[in-house]
């Protein structure tokens, strides 16, 4: 039959659903291993072959991820919940738990809170369904179940727990799930339970605040977000905008804009420049005209977003300022940082060659080595050696001048980056401290052997090698002092017998005196995260790294 109709077969699959699409092949090249939409495209048509009721194996449909509360929501007959059961009793999965306490809340913090009520995600189409039978045993506590009704949408059973067991929601405060507490209102906007919502309000429940219009708005409910407007009056945030537009969400928009009468901050086009979304960028300086500040362009060249920075170079007069093309050097996008060098005044700073060689962005080094005058610090080749960028280290020996301290040797012995060691000590004269033979010492696998041994003969005077001892006994680290032992660095005067050894902590093991002013193995920006928040880069332009 479907043979016989081969012309028009593009119409009708163009009315189908998931499931339809999928097993007419359409949805082929969305489900290959590297497809970006692969999970998502999977759950739809695993939830859409729950609301059909689809009587075909499920072994035919694509494996699936770990199905969600939601998901299971979608299952409409026992029929179908027996055969979802069989299968995942066959194909393991895990399957996510969530716990309720069955007692009121006004909030977070009131109150001692414990786990009454513990459900399966898969529990969620009884929940749905209203399936007493199998509800039996979690009706002994109706609170509890009613929070998972709220968090679920679940109205009818919501609705059933206040008729038939006592439930006064008008008593809900704060409700407690691990990772997705909230007040019961708030919780019921966020996902678009507006049944839910509504009940809740007709209960005289009062725990409402503006992240119910908040999370709402942001998730693209429309329909809750009018109804909170006409039956509330809690309202929004002041910011609100700025976040609901990175959906594209251009109605919720407009209806906070007139009947709240918000605006966008700088943070809205500084949130879109952070994403490869330049059809936002363009929405909001076209549509909206959003302000904008000098974080627009340092946000987007931090994320590498070259178009973004285009665009906001030629269609916009804030303009950047030194921290576009630093961000742009630590993000390793050469292109950014080219095009701020043709076409900006604002230059940058020695963080740019310091956050590259850091992030072992050579192609950035040198680019700025050869086109820009501001140069770099220490820093470069000392994070460069820590973090094994050999290469990075050995451009900046023999292209610039800055040089490095101490802490590149100790730092590449901390990390087990033998050749750099070697190469430092063959070609640079800072030298290394006894950190260095201290931290290689305290491994022994991969080169911190090799590593402990070539500081050990470079030490011709053995003063490092004695505080390096001296360090060890002072901890009581009986490993590290055995290795140096093992090496030769021990004299026969020591009573190892006397000595108070005890397991150190790492902080003990890399932390120096604060008398000393030394530094660690794990200095200050070890985290690069961190790094790219401007709190740390001021800290960094005024410290150094």
């Amino acid at each position: 039959m479907w043979a016989t109709i081969a012309d028009v077969q593009p119409l009708v699959l163009a009315f189908a659903g998931p499931l339809t699409e999928y097993l007419n092949g359409v949805l082929d090249e969305e489900l290959k291993y590297n497809a970006r939409n692969r999970e998502e495209v999977t759950l739809r048509i695993w939830t859409d072959a729950f609301r059909m009721d689809w009587s075909g194996p499920l072994e035919r449909l694509p494996c699936s991820p770990c199905l969600r509360d939601v998901d299971f929501a979608c299952i409409r007959t026992k029929t179908m919940y027996n055969t979802v059961m069989a299968y995942f009793g066959k194909c393991w999965r895990s399957v996510q738990r969530s716990d309720y306490c069955n007692a009121t809340f006004a909030l977070a913090n009131s109150g001692n809170w414990t786990k009454d009520l513990s459900l399966c995600d898969t529990d969620a189409a009884a929940l749905r369904n209203l399936w007493l039978e199998d509800l039996a045993p979690f009706l002994e506590y109706p609170i509890a179940l009613a929070y998972a009704a709220v968090f679920g949408g679940h109205y009818e059973l919501l609705r059933y727990l206040v008729r038939e067991k006592g439930v006064v929601v008008a008593d809900f405060g704060y409700l407690h799930r691990l990772g997705r507490g909230g007040f019961a209102m708030d919780v019921a906007a966020k996902y678009g339970h507006l049944a839910v919502l509504q009940l809740l309000h007709d209960g005289g429940a009062s725990s409402c605040t503006t992240a119910a219009m908040d999370d709402a708005a942001m998730n693209g409910h429309l329909d809750v977000v009018q109804w909170l407007q006409q039956h509330r009056t809690e309202g929004c945030s002041p910011n609100v905008l700025d976040w609901v537009v990175m959906n594209g969400d251009t109605a919720i928009v407009r209806f906070l804009q007139v009947k709240y009468n918000v605006a966008f901050s700088p943070e809205a086009l500084q949130h879109a420049a952070s994403r490869p979304d330049l059809d936002i960028v363009k929405q909001l300086h076209y549509v909206w005209h959003a302000p904008c500040t000098t974080a627009t362009m340092d946000e987007a060249a931090l994320a590498g977003n070259l178009a973004i920075v285009e665009f906001l170079h030629r269609h916009r007069t804030e303009g950047c300022t030194a921290r576009a093309m630093d961000n742009a050097a630590f993000d390793g996008s050469v292109d950014v940082v080219r095009f701020l060098h043709e076409h900006r005044s604002e230059g940058c700073t020695t963080l740019a060659i310091d956050a590259a060689a850091r992030r072992g962005h050579l192609s950035v080094v040198e680019f700025l080595t050869n086109h820009r005058s501001e140069g770099c610090t220490v820093h470069a080749m000392d994070r460069a050696a820590h973090r094994g960028r050999e290469n990075v280290v050995r451009y900046l020996h023999e292209h610039r001048t800055e040089g490095c301290t101490t802490r590149a040797i100790d730092w590449a012995a901390s990390a087990g980056h033998l050749s750099i060691v070697r190469f430092l000590l063959t070609h640079r004269s800072e030298g290394f401290t006894f950190r260095g033979i201290y931290w290689a010492a305290e491994y022994d696998h991969r080169d911190y052997p090799a590593i402990l041994a070539l500081l050990l003969s470079h030490d011709t005077t053995k003063v490092h090698t004695a505080a390096a001892v001296a360090r060890a006994l002072r901890l009581g680290d009986r490993k590290t002092f055995d290795a140096l032992a093992a090496a030769g660095c021990i004299s026969d005067d020591v009573d190892v017998d006397a000595i108070d050894w005890r397991l150190p902590r790492r902080g003990d093991a890399i932390q120096d005196d604060p008398a000393t002013g030394g530094y660690s193995c794990a200095d200050a920006d070890e985290d690069e995260e961190y790094f790219r928040f401007p709190r740390f880069f001021d800290k960094f332009l005024t410290k150094g790294m």
